[in-house]
Formats: structure tokens, C-alpha cells, sequence
């Protein structure tokens, strides 16, 4: 008897700008974030897709709209109409390249700044055969996922965060809301962090020492819960004001 497995696929979302690092997979994907423009020449960039792998790979790619809540979680919804994309499905020879164009056709008078995911599937492929003890063979097929965030935006827009009161939780941790009431999207993952106690220096935190939720972006409009570690702030005392440096 053989028996057919698909493997989970491993999303990799943004590893430096927006999400987190996962695990390798038989193609590389750049650039992981484009920010362009709603209308004119930069109203599009290329995805470009390297097979690694020692064989062909088949992908699929599809457009979604971004939407993030306030605890960091992104939704995404199929995006038919404002993204174009060429082309649609490619299978990319071992140690090839393809160029996948991406162009915004979408509203080209919108005036704040929106988030749309390129996520590129590779088909599953076979990856292992296992007997079981009872002579059975099992078939394990495994497929990955890579996201590229189109940030679509006026050339003018900027995002601008306020910082609420910053409180400790029962466990010591540092708690605080940030809004952007910009027009711009704002990069959490690249940004730098500052703690100011009512006396002392300040203490310089880079973003890996701060919970954001898994999506490291605020959309104009959004706000954010975020969470700082009592470990990570142990030697700072209990009120604090909390500044952000965007890079």
C-alpha cells in the first residue's frame, strides 16, 4: 500500500524587513520587500527566483491584499485586479533564474500607503520514500512558500507613529501601543528602539528585543500591541518612556 503526504508548506515571510527566518528550501527569492510607486514607471518591480536545487521546480504565483490586526497577525485576500503579474506559473531549470514582472494597476490616486503579498509556491515534488513496519510505503512530498511585500505608495507618503504610556504587566514586561497616523507604512524590523527611565541613560534596543506580532509593519490607520521582555529590561526601572527610530 503506499500512502501520499504533503509535507506543510515552510513560509518564509520577509526574512529581514517583515517576518521571520524558516527553513531552507530549493529556491532563493529577491527582493523580499520593493516599495513602489501607484502610478507611471515605478508602478512595478521584478521578482527575481533562483532555483538551488539540484532539479526543476514548479512555481505558482498570486497577488494578495495585506490587512494587519492589532496584534501583528496579517490577513490576506486574493488580489485579482490591482496586481499584474508575468508570468503567472514558470518552472525554473536547476542553478536557473526567472524574472517575475509585478505591476500595480490598481487605484492610482489612492493616497495612503498599501501592502500587497507576491507569494511564490513551488509545487510539491516527491522528497522521500518511508516503509512502515507494516510494508506500506509512504510517499512524502514537501513544497515551500516565499513571500515579496509590495509596498504601493505616493512618492510623498510617510508613516508617523505615536507611542502610548508604556505599563508593566504581572509578569515585569514592558506593554505599550503604537499608531500610525501617517500615510506611509512603517518598517518595525529595521527600526531602533530607545527606554529613557526618569533617570539614567537611555537604553538602545534593536527590534529583535521587541514583540511585535509576526508582520513587522503598521499600515497608515493601524495600531499595534507591543511587549518588551522583563529579561530583556531587567536592569530598567519600572516607568519608562518608550521613542522609536525609524530606518
Amino acid at each position: 500500500m503506499k500512502k501520499l503526504v504533503i509535507a506543510a508548506c515552510a513560509e518564509l515571510l520577509v526574512c529581514v524587513a517583515l517576518g521571520h527566518v524558516g527553513p531552507a528550501s530549493a529556491h532563493e527569492v529577491q527582493p523580499m520587500i520593493a516599495t513602489v510607486s501607484p502610478t507611471g514607471s515605478n508602478a512595478n518591480y521584478r521578482v527575481m527566483i533562483r532555483n538551488t536545487d539540484a532539479m526543476p521546480i514548479t512555481l505558482e504565483i498570486a497577488a494578495y491584499r495585506v490587512e494587519v490586526d492589532a496584534e501583528g497577525t496579517a490577513v490576506r485576500t486574493p488580489e485579482d485586479n490591482d496586481v499584474v503579474l508575468f508570468p503567472p506559473q514558470t518552472i525554473v531549470q536547476p542553478g536557473g533564474t526567472q524574472a517575475v514582472q509585478v505591476r500595480y494597476v490598481g487605484d492610482p490616486a489612492i493616497t495612503q500607503g498599501r501592502v500587497y503579498a507576491i507569494v511564490i509556491s513551488q509545487l510539491p515534488v516527491d522528497f522521500a520514500m518511508a516503509s512502515g513496519s507494516d510494508g506500506s510505503q509512504t510517499q512524502v512530498k514537501i513544497g515551500f512558500d516565499f513571500v515579496s511585500h509590495m509596498f504601493v505608495q505616493p512618492p510623498t507618503a510617510r508613516p508617523n507613529l505615536q507611542i502610548g504610556a508604556a505599563t508593566r504587566n504581572a509578569q515585569g514586561d514592558i506593554v505599550f501601543e503604537v499608531a500610525n497616523s501617517g500615510d506611509g507604512v512603517a518598517l518595525l524590523r529595521t527600526a531602533e528602539w530607545m527606554l529613557t527611565p526618569p533617570s539614567g541613560a537611555p537604553v538602545v534596543l534593536d527590534s529583535e528585543k521587541v514583540d511585535f506580532g509576526k508582520f513587522g509593519a503598521i499600515l497608515p490607520g493601524g495600531s499595534r500591541r507591543m511587549v518588551i521582555s522583563s529579561q530583556t529590561v531587567s536592569d530598567t526601572s519600572a516607568n519608562v518612556a518608550v521613542a522609536i527610530a525609524l530606518k
